[in-house]
Parts: structure tokens; sequence; C-alpha cells
């Protein structure tokens, strides 16, 4: 007698088996399984790829937006360099003597500086040779739009010629009435003032350089023999032009007239701008 389970099988008989798919159907299920884990990937990395897209792009664009407020801050420098340059350049140039009435002035400072006992610049030794002038207040630009510091340095020039401060005529010249007037306007052209205009703002800085050479005439006086002579028309006279007509004679090659230019005593002052640079930061 055979007994029966509640589970629909029998003791001591096999237990039914389930129904299986068949073959071809399951490997249809694992290729779709598989077509959808590539898609989820594939999904996954543009996700990525865009995700780091979007910060690349944010990120260059804060680079950008740095390095044009970089070439702000550095437009803005060298545009105040330069006007501030230009200002100085109309001090320098226009005036022609030095007075009174321009000391106060950058040209009067200037003169005074190439004047002065400050040394001469010497790369090796900048700060005991570069020297820095403070303009007046009202002259200077509102902070808010950069600062400004002003530098100076002077060098004797190639074109140097200081040997003409003092010379002598030649002898048997007759009529000195020439060589007199050759004297009198002799050009000396011993420095050159460099003047350095650096402007900055923020993190930037700019620096305008002009070179000028500075062209002075001194009044001439001439002896001989320890006689001061003064020329009048076709004689020497001693003293001044009313002074006694000196003897020729004594002038020989030997025993020239000698003639001294007085620095002390410029007739003409003037700055002429000899080199200028675009800038550097």
């Amino acid at each position: 007698m055979v007994r029966e389970r509640t589970d629909g099988g029998t003791f001591g008989g096999r237990r039914k088996r389930k129904e299986e798919a068949p073959v071809g159907k399951r490997v249809e299920n694992l290729k779709e399984n598989r077509k959808k884990g590539i898609s989820m990937a594939i999904v996954l990395c543009v996700s990525a790829f865009f995700l780091a897209f979007a910060a690349a792009i944010v990120y260059t664009a804060g680079l950008l937006t740095a390095e044009a407020n970089e070439r702000l801050e550095q437009e803005r420098c060298y545009q105040l360099a330069k006007s501030y340059a230009k200002v100085l350049d109309t001090e320098l140039t226009s005036y022609t003597r030095k007075t009174e009435e321009n000391s106060t002035t950058f040209y009067g400072f200037a003169s005074r500086f190439l004047d002065g006992r400050y040394a001469e610049y010497d790369p090796g030794n900048q700060d005991n040779t570069v020297f820095y002038y403070q303009p007046v207040a009202v002259s200077m630009p509102d902070p808010k739009y950069g600062t400004i510091k002003i530098a100076l340095y002077k060098e004797t020039g190639e074109e140097d010629n200081t040997d003409l401060l003092s010379g002598t005529l030649p002898a048997g010249s007759g009529n000195y009435r020439e060589k007199v007037r050759e004297v009198e306007n002799y050009t000396i052209m011993q420095y050159i003032l460099t003047v350095e205009v650096i402007a900055s703002y923020g993190d930037s800085s700019y620096t305008y350089s002009t070179e000028y050479y500075r062209k002075e005439r001194y009044p001439a006086s001439f002896s001989h023999n320890g006689t001061v002579l003064v020329w009048n028309d076709e004689n020497w006279h001693e003293g001044n032009t009313g002074g006694t007509i000196y003897d020729m004679s004594q002038i020989t090659e030997d025993t020239p007239v000698k003639y001294t230019l007085d620095k002390s005593q410029a007739k003409e002052t003037v700055f002429e701008p000899v080199y200028e640079e675009a800038g550097h930061e």
C-alpha cells in the first residue's frame, strides 16, 4: 500500500522535479542581463565624464577669471606708471635754467640731485646708490587707483665731456672773438639721470624708466699769467671791458690764455631724453 504525501509526492517514491526553462531560453536571459550590466556601466561612465567635465569647466573659468584680473591689474599699473612718467617728463623739459621759482619742482630736485654728493649708481650696491623722490601729495594719484614710487640714480655718460671745463686758447690767434664765443657756448654733458616710476596695484607692479642727459652751459672766465682778461671787440682788457688793453705780445705758445667754466653758476640747464623704456614688471 502506498501512502500519499501532502506535498503531492508519495512515500517510498521519487520527488517530482520542478520544471526547468529550456537551455536556449536561459542563454537568452544571460545575454539580456549582460547587456543590462554593460548599459549600466556605460551610463555610470558617461555620468562620471560629465561630472569631471563640469568640474573642469568651473576650474578653467576660475583660472580665466584670475588671469583676467591679473591682466587688468598689470594694465592699470602700466597706464599709471606711464602717465606719471609723462608728468615728470613735462616738468623736467619745461625749464631751461635753474631759478628760485622752479626750485620746488621735479626739475629743481633733479638738478640738486645731480649736483649733490649722491653716489653714482652701482648695480652691486643699489641700497646706497638708488634714491627715492617723494612728490607733493597733491600730485600723487588716489591710492584706490594704485600707488607710485619714484627711483632716481645718476651715472656718468659715455658723452661725458667735462674735460672742456678748463683749457687754453691757442696762441697767435690774433682775433680771439670766435674762440671766446666757442668756449662760452660749450655744452657740458656729464651725467645721465634715470627716472623710474614704479606703479603698484594689488599684487601687480610695473616700472617705467626714462633716461635723460643733463646739458649745461656755464659762464667762462679768461686769464693770462694770473691777470683776469675780458675780450672786447678786438682786444683783451684787464679786469673788465673798460680796463686797460692787455699787451697781447705776452701771449705765447708756452703761456697761452687760460679759460675756466664756472659750474656753480649754470646759465642754462636742460634735460634731454635719450632713452625711454616701455617698462618691466
